[in-house]
């Protein structure tokens, strides 16, 4: 599902299995095979719509992309 940007499909099968990735790991791995992607993806790992906690810090996120010189 992240290979082909599927992202919308992530979150609801992770919930429904119980799987819980690192999407740390997961976004480290996309901002150096697809940039694009990896925007996408952290948007929806950071989102905190509805008062919830973000999958991955605000933070996290913004230094995978600064190691990797990669912001939009």
């Amino acid at each position: 599902m992240v290979e082909t940007g599927q992202f919308d499909k992530i979150l609801p099968f992770c919930k429904k299995s119980g799987y819980n990735p690192n999407y740390i790991n997961i976004l480290r791995s996309l901002v150096l095979v697809k940039p694009d992607y990896a925007h996408e993806f952290a948007k929806i790992v950071c989102n905190r719509d509805g008062g919830k906690e973000p999958l991955i810090p605000i933070n996290s996120a913004l230094e995978v992309f600064l190691e990797n010189k990669n912001l939009v």
